[in-house]
């Protein structure tokens, strides 16, 4: 009768684990779903950074044009 006790106990233990380790899956699921996300915003940054620079070289562009216009106007 122990016996049967203890090996009814045993198993629900066992599914009690089971169940454990499955949500702990669909943590790890989350996490590397999170984890896809981040490197997604990351490299969405690396473009907004590009596009920035770009603007930049755009601006420094029309004003070396201007400075020139300027200088020749004045000249």
């Amino acid at each position: 009768m122990a016996s049967a006790e203890l090996l009814k106990m045993t198993q629900n233990v066992d599914g009690k684990v089971t169940r454990v380790d499955d949500r702990v899956k669909g943590v790890e699921g989350m996490i590397q779903v999170v984890h896809d996300d981040v490197q997604d915003v990351r490299e969405d940054v690396q473009d907004v950074r590009e596009d920035v620079q770009d603007v930049r070289e755009d601006v420094q562009s029309v004003e070396l044009k201007l400075d020139q216009v300027n200088r020749s106007l004045f000249l």
